[in-house]
This record gives C-alpha cells, structure tokens and sequence, in this order.
C-alpha cells in the first residue's frame, strides 16, 4: 500500500471518528463517499477502494444500528446532542464576546493581533462570573456569537 493511499485512508478514519461525534459535516462526507462506493459497486461493478471501505463501514454500522430499533437520526448521527441554550447562556457568551472584542481592539498596534491573545488576556482580567472558565470554554463563547467576522461588523456599527 502506498503512502497516498494511507494518508487517504488515514483521512477517512479522521472524517468518521468526527462523525462519530455528530459533526454533521462529517457525517454528510462520510455518506457522499459511502454513495460513491455503492454507486460503483453498483452500476459499475467495481471494488471500493480502501478508504471508501472505512466509509461504508460507517454506512453499515449506521444501518445495523436502525436494524436495531435505534432512531435513524441518531443512528446516522444527525442529531444535535447539545441542549438549546438558556437565556443566560446566551446573555454569558455575549458579555464574553464583547469582552473578547474589546480585548481584540486594544491589541491594535501590538505587533501581533489575534483572538488567541485577546482571549487569554480576557481569562487573565476575567470577572468573578467567568472564573470557572477555561480558553476553550472562551472561544467557543466567542464562536457562538460569530466569531471574527461578527466582531469586526459590530465594531464597525458602534464606531459609527
């Protein structure tokens, strides 16, 4: 076996242990290749590649799964397992956010300006209620707001 055809398949590994974890990305890539394979197996009669195997791997473990009563939502992993976020979850990453922008505008003229600063200066200086918080915990509150691109529109209105 080749180096290319390790790497692919190495690549397919990652794309659905991803999967596995309801990346919904994932889970759709997964399922395009997997119809890719059956599609020549199919009409064509060919053989899979190697790494399409780990895809229709996923794909049949997923069928056994519905076989087996499981929802087939879930059993594709194409259910959202996070609980919808409260009111002060939402209000929480807001005050981060804004927090992170500030961080973010004030790193201007510093020769590196970047989030990743911005975000540990925040948990550095964070108050009492962001304590228990971590960086990850931080950016992922920065992400759910929009991120970057988000930021730089909201700083655009308040300057105006």
């Amino acid at each position: 076996m080749s180096d290319d055809e390790k790497a692919l398949i190495e690549a397919a590994e990652n794309t659905i242990k991803l999967a596995e974890k309801s990346d919904r990305r994932a889970v759709i890539a997964a399922l395009e290749q997997s119809a890719v394979a059956l599609r020549g197996i199919v009409q064509f009669g060919l053989l899979p590649d190697p790494e399409r195997m780990v895809y229709l791997r996923f794909l049949l473990n997923s069928v056994e799964r519905i076989l087996d009563g499981q929802d087939p939502k879930k059993a594709l992993r194409l259910f959202h397992q996070n609980r919808p976020q409260s009111v002060n979850e939402t209000s929480r990453n807001f005050k981060i956010f804004m927090a992170i922008g500030d961080a973010y505008e004030q790193l201007k003229g510093h020769e590196i300006q970047s989030v990743e600063i911005a975000i540990k200066q925040v948990l550095k200086k964070s108050s009492p209620e962001l304590e228990n918080n971590g960086v990850h915990s931080l950016r992922k509150a920065w992400q759910s707001c929009g991120g970057l691109k988000a930021w730089k529109k909201v700083y655009s209105e308040i300057r105006n």
